[in-house]
């Protein structure tokens, strides 16, 4: 722990003086080998120990890494990996892994052992077992090696090994002067003095070897003549041992010294061996200790958790922790935590018939807490829980809906019946708000909790439900597409899956029920509608999707239990409703060997041939007689057939129709004497569909000539489908695995025939799109074989659709090394159409692939679109672009440098944008670059496209400083005849993302212009403009003194322009010049009237980094006395966690303001959440580190004792963190 270096580490361990990582590689030069560093812990933050040793650590695991075929294994905690920022960085690397070890398990681990070792585990209890999964604890059961050893704790574990120990040690030769518990109770004494886990050797050197008996012996270790115990729940033993039998009393010892976590544990151990081996005096310690108003609360709820877990606890003990119970009001907090928490007092309370006087108190807090506590106990008794819970209901309509919440938080480890019974007749009594969000949260409850635990049990409770979700919703139906959404859908489908019994036994009763109101309602309503609709595959909604569970469900008892099946067939009347032979239909074909007579039951009906699926109504019925047809009798199969061959749908469809024109005349297409004729010329294709679905094979020869004839009617059509139900979508006319195979000529062809946008629906939900559709995949084609298309892109004559040979300019856009002979060529074929409509394309494949430039063609014709190329002139569009290219007053504030550019306005914006590439990519290109622009400056008028035009400008910068002075200055000058020359509008160029980006250089290199252009902003009659333009001189007054003068008087006409400040104040400490006057007006926006310059200058925490902390301290300290951190708290707390160097008071200072406030109600704890939790792990990191601090450990304590004291959520872990 005292080395400093690797080699004086690697000194110590292998006598080599060199990094034992480089021992491990010159062991093994050739081969993989590891490096095991345990207990890392030692030396994390949270340990507050010298840093040296965990440096010398980090610089290890660098050499490994550095290595390659060194491993490094790391043995912590997990607390540690969390808290440490250093572990936890190291854990955010790609070459670190980490691994949670549990507790051992008990089936294939621990009884397997134990079994081994000749021990009975049969006669252990649930508690033994837990205690045993716990290494230690095992290793100490064994070491004892009793095989009827009795324990319950892991003290009484530890009290037989120190009594085998003891024994051991008499029969030793020579044997000791000392007896066992002498050396044990020297060590234990000197340790809780220093509040240490380790003691020099010298403390023993009164018990003449014991350090070496000691350690044979495995009760202690040694190491660098440091001893310590095997355990540190041992130390906690011994030391309450030895308390017990000493005169000082507890509330003595604790305030003899400052009352550190550290006696948490030792508190709990000595409480526990009191109350075995002196009751009275146990009792007498509690209620000075408790009642002592200067014992921390800490403390206290140490001992308030320890009363949660005595076995058997008694009336006085009761008498003890209950006197500081409040009777009128919630109870207090060490009464819940010590009552309320575990089931250790409900047997004592049950019998005392304490809880049902408090179920019955007036105070509803109070009534909620003895709820809650009853939900987290349930499973260890259940029955009287049931009991107590039926009498404190009794059928007490308000009860009843708090009775039904409580089952939401029911903690189960198997299924009660009890409880089930209770739940079932509290529906039962139908509560008004049983359903108050339309069942879904009733129904997850049931389906999410109760199936995992007994899923066959859930279907009557399932059936209950539906019961009176029909007696409290009449007239409604459950399955309708509204209200079936508002059930959990998810659960019902899980629970058909899982228990297909348990689903078809709650849901059978409410579907006939559902389906008796529709055909109530009558055939023409939109509920007969949906219930009639099943689609076969796709996107399925509403009554279908319910069915379609059912349908599953049936399906699967069908094959398992056939009988099962068919009693529920019998339930569902086929005749009723076409859903109902739909399953029966669905059902039969599963197990056609079991069901397939009851197909001949069904002859006739109506619907036999109508039940199947949307496009094939006759399906269901055609895979059911395939299926069925082989068990039937001669006289059945004719049966079948001759049904089938008597079937004329489309006959009885136009006489109907014939009918229905002579008596209303004609209608749409299907009543008219048309859609007759044309029914009359397809009779016989549903029949067709039917007997090539059954097979040839299975049909006897009678069918079979029918099915011929049929064949012969229809030669070229194929039998029909249902439909696939999904989103509408518009195809390629051609398939994708059709165009694969596409020969240019074939291409040509598809081109010339798709030459129009025109959309033609090829099924229900899918349509075949033109031209764009087709340029799609030609695109996608392109960018895999960009060679090929490149020359095929010469073969499309001018008179095709323009969207082919656009898509091959894009696709080519998108090649990563493509062969620029091809795409020249290309760029000229496009670029000489008549029509020109190619520039934009044209120009981004020159602006995605610069070096094409270097062909001066090419750049002849990028210059040309920069020059002639289309934009559109209209008025409304060009300010569109204006404002899409320009930065507005929030984008400043979420600081420019981080944004893009938006868009540009047509082909000349676009090829503006291009030739900045070309600048970049070929700076030689400069001189005619120059020309062209300076050409346009004096003639564009669009301002859309000077924004455009800043983009070269950037690269020229560099080229001509004089040139570039003159171009920006005429950027922002429109020409003579423009209707905005005079018009704030045309210092938009300025505004764009680019043109605030290159402002820093222009100042810089050309103050006087940079200065001229920020005023003329400032001048500017917009807005938007005068913020821009201050927000300029409030960054450069940071780097220039001249600018702070006029920076403090914009900073005075808004509180707009104060906000500006305060953000980039904020980002200037990052880089700022004049850091002195940032941290002065950092500190002076603290306090500031308005709000959000307060929050916008806290954000100088977030641009802070962790090594230059200690330069800030003063505005760190005027942050905290300021309303700015109630406000903006997180970047000050995440500037606190990656600190390197020491920030404990600034934490304390942190936490009591929050904490405080919170109490205070000055602030809500939810908007402080994170907050909250920060602090938290930063206190628990620090709490260790300041070991040495006695004021600020100090202020620690008080913290933790005031968020114990509040509940604040999440100080549990800081206490158990430190613990034993």
């Amino acid at each position: 722990m005292n080395c400093s270096t690797r080699e004086e580490l690697g000194k110590k361990l292998t006598g080599r003086e060199e990094s034992p990582v480089s021992t491990l590689k010159g062991v093994s030069p050739d081969k993989q080998t590891v490096l095991i560093i345990d207990q890392v812990d030692a030396v994390s933050e949270v340990s507050g120990r010298d840093g040296q040793i965990k440096e010398v650590i980090f610089r290890m695991i660098a050499d490994a890494h550095n290595f390659g075929d060194v491993r490094v294994i790391i043995v912590c905690r997990t607390f540690d990996l969390e808290s440490d920022a250093r572990f936890k960085g190291l854990k955010s690397k790609n070459k670190t892994r980490q691994i949670d070890v549990p507790l051992l398990d008990w089936k294939t681990e621990v009884e397997p052992l134990l079994t081994e070792k000749g021990i009975t585990v049969n006669v252990l209890s649930e508690r033994q077992r837990e205690l045993l999964q716990l290494p230690v604890n095992l290793a100490i059961f064994l070491e004892i090696g009793d095989n009827k050893l009795t324990f319950e704790s892991r003290s009484a574990l530890l009290r037989k090994l120190v009594e085998k120990k003891q024994r051991v040690i008499e029969n030793r030769k020579p044997f000791p002067s000392w007896a066992l518990l002498k050396p044990l109770t020297t060590m234990c004494k000197w340790m809780s003095q220093h509040q240490q886990l380790h003691a020099p050797e010298s403390v023993l050197d009164d018990c003449a070897g014991a350090i070496n008996i000691l350690r044979s012996e495995g009760l202690i270790v040694s190491s660098s003549k440091k001893i310590n115990f095997f355990h540190e729940s041992f130390f906690d033993y011994i030391y309450a041992r030895a308390f017990v039998n000493n005169n000082q009393s507890l509330l003595e010892l604790l305030l003899s010294t400052e009352q550190h976590l550290f006696r948490r544990t030792q508190i709990r151990q000595i409480l526990d061996s009191l109350r075995q081996d002196d009751p009275g005096r146990c009792l007498r310690e509690l209620s000075s200790v408790l009642s002592n108003t200067k014992v921390r609360f800490h403390i206290k709820t140490a001992i308030s958790q320890w009363l949660s877990s005595i076995e058997k606890p008694t009336l006085r003990e009761f008498d003890v922790i209950i006197a500081f119970d409040d009777f009128d009001s919630n109870f207090d907090q060490l009464v819940r935590n010590a009552l309320l928490v575990t089931d250790a007092w409900f047997d004592f309370l049950n019998k005392k018939q304490w809880i049902r006087q408090q179920l019955e108190h007036k105070n509803e807090q109070r009534r909620n807490t003895v709820l809650r506590w009853l939900s987290n106990i349930v499973g260890q008794h259940s029955d009287e829980i049931a009991d107590l819970l039926r009498a404190w209901w009794g059928n007490n309509t308000e009860r009843a809906e708090k009775l039904l919440n409580w089952f939401k938080f029911v903690e189960r480890q198997k299924l009660d019946e009890v409880l089930l019974k209770i739940y079932e007749d509290v529906i039962k009594s139908y509560p008004a708000n049983l359903f108050k969000d339309g069942g879904r949260e009733q129904f997850s409850l049931l389906l999410d909790t109760w199936k995992e635990l007994n899923s066959e049990l859930a279907g009557p409770l399932l059936r209950i439900l539906f019961d009176a979700w029909f007696a409290l919703n009449p007239g409604r139906n459950p399955f309708e597409r509204d209200e079936l959404g508002k059930i959990n859908t998810y659960y019902l489908a899980e629970l058909a899956e899982i228990a297909p019994l348990a689903f078809l036994d709650g849901t059978t009763d409410a579907l006939i029920r559902a389906v008796d109101m529709v055909i109530a309602e009558g055939k023409t309503t939109e509920n007969y509608y949906n219930f009639s609709h099943r689609a076969y595959s796709g996107d399925i909604v509403g009554f279908d999707f319910f069915l379609r569970m059912y349908r599953s469900a049936l399906q699967h008892i069908a094959e398992t239990d056939p009988k099962k099946a068919l009693e529920y067939l019998e339930k569902l009347d086929a005749t009723k409703h076409e859903c109902f032979m739909h399953l029966h239909l669905e059902t039969i074909q599963v197990n056609p060997e079991f069901l397939g007579s009851c197909l001949i039951k069904l002859f006739p009906n109506s619907t036999l041939f109508n039940a199947g699926w949307e496009g094939a109504r006759w399906k269901s019925f055609a895979d059911t007689a395939h299926a069925v047809i082989p068990t039937l009798s001669l006289e059945n199969r004719e049966k079948l057939e001759n049904l089938i061959l008597s079937y004329h749908p489309e006959i009885k469809f136009a006489i109907n129709k014939t009918h229905k024109i002579k008596k209303e005349g004609e209608g749409e297409f299907l009543q008219t004497r048309k859609g007759c004729i044309y029914n009359l010329q397809h009779s016989g294709q549903i029949q067709w569909y039917i007997l090539e679905t059954i097979g040839e094979e299975k049909l006897t020869k009678k069918a079979l000539v029918k099915l011929y004839q049929l064949r012969r009617k229809f030669p070229h059509e194929s039998v029909g489908q249902p439909h696939h139900i999904e989103a509408y979508t518009v195809n390629s006319p051609i398939k994708q695995s059709q165009c694969k195979r596409m020969t240019d000529q074939n291409w040509l062809s598809a081109i010339l025939r798709y030459d129009a946008e025109e959309h033609h629906q090829r099924s229900l939900n899918k349509e075949d799109g033109g031209a764009r559709e087709l340029a799609d995949q030609l695109q996608q084609f392109t960018q895999k074989e960009p060679e090929r298309f490149s020359k095929f892109c010469q073969l499309i004559p001018y008179t095709a659709h323009h969207a082919y040979i656009e898509s091959i300019l894009r696709g080519l856009t998108e090649v990563k090394e493509p062969n620029y002979t091809y795409l020249a060529q290309v760029i000229h074929y496009a670029h000489v159409h008549p029509d020109k409509p190619f520039g934009k394309w044209i120009a981004r494949l020159v602006g995605k692939h610069p070096t094409l430039a270097r062909d001066p063609e090419i750049l002849k014709i990028l210059i040309w679109y920069a020059e002639y190329g289309e934009a559109n002139s209209n008025e409304k569009i060009d300010e569109y672009y204006i404002e899409r290219e320009t930065v507005t007053i929030e984008t400043l504030l979420q600081h420019g440098d981080s944004l893009h550019i938006r868009g540009t306005n047509g082909v000349r914006g676009q090829a503006w944008e291009s030739l900045s590439s070309v600048l970049w990519e070929i700076p030689e290109a400069a001189p005619k670059i120059w020309s062209v622009l300076e050409n346009a400056l004096n003639h564009e008028e669009l301002i859309s496209v000077r924004c455009c035009m800043i983009y070269p400008l950037i690269p020229l910068f560099n080229d001509d400083k004089v040139r570039f002075s003159n171009a920006i200055q005429k950027l922002i000058v429109l020409p003579e005849n423009s209707p905005q020359a005079n018009e704030s509008i045309r210092l938009s160029p300025l505004m764009t993302h680019l043109g605030i980006r290159l402002f820093p250089y222009i100042f810089y290199w050309l103050p006087e212009v940079a200065k001229e252009l920020a005023f003329a902003l400032l001048e500017s009659d917009d807005n938007n403009m005068v913020l821009a333009g201050a927000w300029l001189i409030f960054r450069e007054s940071f780097k220039n003194d001249t600018y702070v003068e006029r920076a403090d008087t914009l900073a005075k006409l808004s509180v707009e322009h104060r906000r500006l400040l305060a953000d980039v104040s904020a980002d200037a400490i990052k880089w700022a010049d004049n850091r002195h006057r940032v941290k002065e007006l950092i500190k002076l926006f603290f306090f500031d009237e308005d709000k959000q310059v307060r929050e916008r200058s806290a954000n100088v925490f977030g641009n802070i980094s962790a090594d230059e902390i200690s330069n800030y301290h003063d505005i760190a300290t005027e942050f905290l006395k300021s309303p700015a951190f109630l406000e903006r708290t997180s970047p000050f707390l995440r500037m606190l966690e990656e600190a390197t160097c020491d920030v404990l008071h600034f934490i304390v200072q942190s936490s009591e303001k929050l904490v405080h406030n919170i109490i205070n109600g000055i602030i809500e704890s939810k908007q402080h959440d994170s907050d909250i939790y920060r602090l938290q792990n930063l206190l628990k990191r620090e709490y260790a580190s300041s070991e040495g601090k006695l004021e600020e450990r100090e202020k620690i304590l008080d913290l933790i004792d005031l968020m114990l004291q509040y509940e604040f959520y999440g100080v549990n872990e800081i206490v158990e963190t430190h613990e034993r």
